[in-house]
């Protein structure tokens, strides 16, 4: 098992170095002018010479991408150059609020989509299945941002029961209570397209589960149904439902910008999209390589939980 988790961490090299390089050369090949971002369209040439000179863009896009990459294996992401302070001190405590924002959303998430996967399990085929089903499958194809525009003119707008952006009251000055009062919106506008995917999983889970042949023997002996659902069919159903869990968890924090964005969610994906929008190079490498890191490290601890829960994974994995 060490071994095996020796050579995924090893994979997550060139994974990481993959993304750079497509971020990188995303930024650097849209269309426009970055000294045009920094300093408007109105500048003089001479001053935006100055400003390419002193960033490094009169250089090779090798040499930018090297000097970079140098500095990133030494720990620093470099200083951003819309806000101009060090890119790590600015994308750090953000990147904290996403995780808050996506480990809400994923709990809601698991909850919800096992819940309903469950149920409509135990009554597969019924009418109550197939309603489950399809108001899962409506949430699964809704566009994040409509259906986030949605909860904000209900509860929001409408009936005001909830704040509809930010992620502290300015007037109160926060507090626990305040936070989960804020996160209560955005959190369920990313669950529920993810609760659909877990619900589906969960689903065909059971169901390809109570077709085996130890369920129909438990049957037999008269071991009661709820039993047979909540505790063997759970056990051999979990490995496929933690999987589809763990990459949830890792889309979702790369998935919120759009929901920071419409709740305006002080985290790493609204500084990401204005990042993007002012062509802060610097600052856009960094929190895609924090989200990148993210997703292969909660991919890898999702397989090694696996690995303890699936007694054919351990097995398989016995040599290593």
């Amino acid at each position: 098992m060490g071994l095996y988790v020796l050579m995924r961490l090893i994979s997550v090299v060139p994974v990481l170095l993959g993304v750079s390089i497509l971020v990188f050369l995303l930024m650097h090949l849209a269309p426009g002018d970055v000294t045009s971002t920094l300093l408007g369209p109105m500048a003089s040439p001479d001053a935006r010479a100055a400003i390419r000179e002193r960033l490094g863009l009169d250089l090779s896009l090798f040499t930018q991408y090297w000097t970079w990459l140098t500095l990133v294996l030494q720990g620093d992401l470099g200083v951003s150059w819309v806000h101009r302070h060090e890119v790590a001190d600015l994308v750090l405590p953000k990147f904290f609020n996403t995780v808050i924002l996506a480990s809400a959303a994923a709990l809601i998430a698991y909850l919800v989509g096992f819940f309903a996967g469950f149920v409509a399990a135990s009554r597969a085929y019924s009418l109550s299945d197939r309603i489950l089903m399809g108001v899962m499958l409506i949430l699964g194809n809704t566009p994040l941002y409509w259906l986030g525009l949605i909860l904000v003119f209900l509860f929001a707008l409408t009936w005001r029961w909830l704040p509809a952006t930010g992620m502290v009251s300015v007037v109160d000055g926060g507090g626990v209570l305040d936070v989960l009062r804020h996160l209560i919106l955005p959190a369920t506008a990313s669950a529920l397209p993810s609760a659909a995917l877990v619900a589906r999983v969960t689903r065909a889970s059971y169901l390809e589960i109570l077709n085996q042949n130890y369920i129909r023997a438990a049957r037999s002996r008269g071991v009661p149904r709820g039993l047979i659902l909540r505790k063997h069919a759970l056990r051999n159903a979990a490995p496929a439902i933690l999987t589809v869990g763990g990459m949830e968890l890792g889309y979702l924090l790369g998935g919120v910008v759009f929901t920071e964005v419409i709740f305006a969610w002080p985290g790493a994906g609204n500084q990401l999209y204005s990042s993007i929008v002012g062509r802060d190079i610097p600052t856009v490498q960094g929190i895609v390589l924090l989200i990148a890191l993210a997703f292969v490290l909660i991919n890898l601890i999702v397989d090694v939980v696996n690995a303890y829960v699936d007694p054919r994974t351990r097995t398989a994995l016995s040599g290593y």
